[in-house]
């Protein structure tokens, strides 16, 4: 059955404006406005349907009865003359009759064209605007074309994202390549200016420590300040750029943290004495102090910390508080909260809330007074984030300055790392003579968790009720006494300890600060004592006690025979840890003061001024310990490091510490990696140095005494001595009576003449000069065999002869071999120069 349709014809063709009106003999009889703008409507009207269409679907012949049979389904016309489909349907178009006309049969085909791109509207000549608003393909077509607009912007999108992340590929590579290269400019000048300044702080230190006048002695200060603020400058520089590169990575180690705050309070300690501030330690001795963190990292943010308290307080005390106030069970680790309080000259609370920041300083003045970049409390700050932590800071003007650390620590399940402290006796009774009242809380608190019984007192103040009474009690076991009092003879010290019996012929422990410690000083007659350096370290008193305590008269307990006090002094490091030391550097002024160094703690070492020497030296003999340079010519420090442990039949495995004026983690790493044991960064001050001496671990069980340092003139090898002894005697019988006055003679004039000859032969090796070279090796030759320096004329004799062979090679072994036994010579006629009258 047809589907009824009464519409006027202009409305049918904005329905339908791909319509077709079909006769009942299949002629076209009228068509939609866009149908017949396409296939040209003047051919197209009256035309038979198949000389333009045929029936697609179905796949029939057009006829009127089958187009009639298809009323009512889907059907596709396609147009013969262009690439048109019509996709629609057949309706029956009843008629208003006429009375008496007859039904003309007229069949109506409406539809849309299949369109499945956007492109064939325009290969069509179609627009959108075409079809009906009704229609179903419009909907599609405009999806379409939203979709098709999408994608090429898209399209245009992915090229611009494309360019962007070539561009950005490209930028990252150039900050990266930017960053390596700042690195690198940063490590490099680091140690460019480290190097020298070593030499100008050890230098200093040195002369410090000689008889020098008061102008002479203030600028040795000076330069001593002056180098020491560079110093702090270039590494916080270092470690910010290493901060904000993201390349600050920490380490994992198992430590005991109250000796890293004890060594940490000891970096301070002098400074802390010039200032007459005490720095003083609160650490509950219940609180575990087995841990696992970054130590270096740590002891870096209490330097911090410790430097600008001591820095900013002109008097008073500097307190370091340990606390636990939580622990986490699922980790093992405890949150300890660490503060750092002194009695200095506060910060306005204005000022508090920009103090972390890099650059900034509380007073825009500070730098002018106090000196600084700003950038310590920064450096700090981001340390603590990075180790998981937080920092804090309370202060007021004029009242001093807390600054609160909260820090994250594992808690090592293996227990007590760093030492193990002899037995305390309970019960023994001990006397606390501490002037300052901190000090004094935290000594106690300390001693009675030994297990003993403690008085304390104020030794600048009126003698205790409980102290009055001599037979109140019995004789005290020990007594411990801060040494300031009885340095400046103040209040009634003197005449409490020289008057009662219980404490005067007790043994006392002193606590003297450093430097101070070879003050002379009135001490009573017949008093014994120890003397332990302030910031007081809980081992070193808990093992001074333990000795007085334990060892009975013999070993200087209660009981002991008196042994006078007369100038109380430290003993070297040398007497209590006998050590055969070599020094690896290809630098003399870096020779001479490490060799300086290590005398003023007892040692005399030996040197090597390369590598491929070090190596021969640890073969001959069995050195205990080993600074080791670490940027030399030819075998740099970490190679040396690695031949030495791969040396097979060893006795002694050495210590071996690095000294390098690199400063990164990046050198720490590589010095781990490479063998070594320790690290110390140059400018090496004494108590660095010290440190690592008495953090020596031996690396076997070798017993017996150090083996000897060789004698003047001899390294204890098997090679000739540098200078010949027999030549020497041969030389004083020759000189007679007045040997000493010509060997003086000799001596100086060689050194002087052998300076000038050993420098022709380096600028003639650096300019490849035969004939240069002759002339000065032939020079050095025949002083140096008259001295008795034999290996030294050999080697002037066979590389003259190499050079003079027109076909030999340029003889570098053997000049490398003169320059280092020019030196032996040279210091081994120093020591054999007889002394001046």
């Amino acid at each position: 059955m047809g589907l009824p349709l009464r519409l006027p014809p202009t409305l049918v063709d904005r329905l339908f404006p791909f319509h077709l009106r079909l006769d009942a003999e299949l002629r076209i009889a009228g068509s939609g406005s866009v149908l017949a703008r396409l296939l040209a409507a003047p051919a197209l009207e009256g035309s038979p349907l198949a000389d333009h269409f045929r029936l697609h679907r179905p796949e029939a012949p057009l006829s009127a009865e089958i187009l009639r049979d298809t009323i009512g389904q889907m059907v596709m016309l396609e147009a013969l003359a262009i690439p048109l489909q019509l996709k629609g349907q057949i309706c029956d178009l009843p008629q208003d009759l006429g009375e008496g006309e007859e039904p003309c049969g007229t069949l109506l085909f409406v539809g849309s064209p299949w369109i499945t791109d956007l492109e064939e509207l325009g290969r069509l000549g179609l627009k959108v605007n075409d079809f009906a608003l009704q229609d179903s393909l419009v909907d599609y077509l405009f999806l379409l074309q939203a979709r098709n607009v999408a994608l090429a912007e898209s399209e245009q999108l992915n090229a611009i994202l494309k360019e962007q992340r070539a561009e950005l590929r490209e930028a990252k590579q150039a900050a990266e390549e930017a960053s390596s290269a700042k690195d690198t400019f940063l490590a490099t000048m680091s140690h460019e200016i480290r190097t020298p300044m070593n030499a100008i702080m050890g230098m200093a230190g040195l002369l410090q420590e000689t008889s020098l006048d008061p102008v002479q002695k203030e600028y040795v200060e000076i330069i001593n300040s002056s180098t020491g603020s560079l110093l702090t400058i270039i590494n916080d520089i270092l470690d910010f750029s290493k901060i904000e590169a993201g390349s600050m990575e920490l380490d994992r180690q198992v430590f005991d943290l109250g000796v890293c705050l004890e060594e940490a309070l000891d970096l301070m300690a002098t400074r802390a004495t010039d200032k007459d501030v005490d720095l003083i330690l609160d650490l509950d001795p219940d609180l575990p102090t087995a841990v696992i963190g970054d130590r270096t990292r740590l002891r870096q943010i209490l330097w911090n910390l410790l430097s600008n308290a001591v820095k900013f307080t002109p008097r008073g005390e500097i307190v370091v508080g340990v606390s636990c106030p939580s622990a986490d069970r699922e980790t093992g680790g405890r949150l300890y909260r660490i503060d750092v309080r002194d009695t200095g000259i506060g910060i306005p609370a204005e000022r508090l809330p920009r103090l972390f920041e890099p650059f900034h300083q509380g007073d825009p003045s500070m730098a002018r007074r106090y000196g600084g970049t700003g950038l310590g409390l920064a450096i700090t700050r981001r340390l603590c984030e990075l180790m998981g932590g937080a920092i804090e800071v309370s202060s007021a003007e004029g009242a001093g300055s807390c600054f609160h650390l909260t820090l994250p620590l594992e808690i090592d399940p293996q227990g007590p790392t760093d030492l193990q402290a002899p037995p305390i006796p309970g019960g023994a009774h001990l006397l606390l003579l501490v002037a300052g009242a901190t000090l004094r809380r935290v000594l106690r608190r300390q001693l009675e968790a030994l297990g003993l019984a403690v008085t304390a007192a104020d030794p600048l103040g009126e003698q205790p009720s409980d102290l009055s009474d001599g037979a109140a009690a019995g004789p005290f076991a020990a007594v411990v006494a801060d040494g300031h009092p009885f340095l400046a003879g103040e209040g009634p010290a003197f005449p409490l300890w020289q008057s009662d019996p219980r404490w005067a012929r007790a043994p006392w422990i002193l606590l003297l600060d450093r430097g101070r410690q070879g003050v002379s000083t009135p001490w009573p007659v017949g008093l014994r004592a120890q003397v332990l350096s302030r910031p007081v370290r809980a081992y070193q008193l808990r093992s001074a006690l333990a000795q007085l305590l334990l060892d009975g008269p013999e070993g200087g307990g209660a009981g002991a025979p008196p042994v006078p006090l007369e100038t109380p002094s430290v003993p070297r490091l040398a007497d209590r840890l006998p050590l055969r030391i070599l020094v690896v550097d290809d630098i003399p002024v870096n020779q001479k003061l490490a060799l300086q160094l290590l005398l003023r703690l007892g040692y005399r070492a030996d040197v090597a001024s390369s590598g491929e020497e070090a190596i021969r030296l640890v073969q001959l003999h069995a050195f205990d310990l080993i600074f080791m340079d670490v940027q030399m010519p030819g075998l740099d420090g970490y190679a040396t490091t690695r031949a030495i442990r791969e040396l097979p039949g060893l006795t002694v495995r050495p210590w071996i510490i690095a000294m390098t004026a690199h400063a990164r983690s990046e050198d720490r790493q590589a010095s781990r990696e490479a063998g070594m044991d320790d690290f110390l960064a140059k400018p090496i001050a004494p108590a660095d140095l010290a440190h690592a001496l008495d953090h020596y671990r031996p690396q076997t069980g070798r017993s017996g005494p150090p083996v000897t340092v060789p004698l003047p003139g001899d390294d204890g090898s098997d090679r000739p001595s540098t200078i010949d002894p027999a030549a020497w005697d041969e030389l004083r019988s020759v000189l007679g009576e007045e040997a000493d006055a010509g060997l003086r003679e000799l001596v100086d004039l060689y050194l002087e003449d052998a300076l000038r000859l050993v420098s022709a032969v380096v600028v003639a090796q650096q300019n490849g000069d035969r004939a240069a070279m002759i002339a000065a090796v032939h020079s050095l030759r025949s002083p140096s065999a008259s001295l008795g320096a034999k290996p030294l004329s050999g080697l002037c004799t066979r590389i003259e002869e190499t050079l003079r062979t027109p076909a030999a090679p340029w003889p570098q072994e053997g000049i490398d071999e003169l320059l280092i036994e020019s030196g032996r010579v040279s210091e081994a006629l120093r020591r054999l120069r007889p002394a001046d009258v």
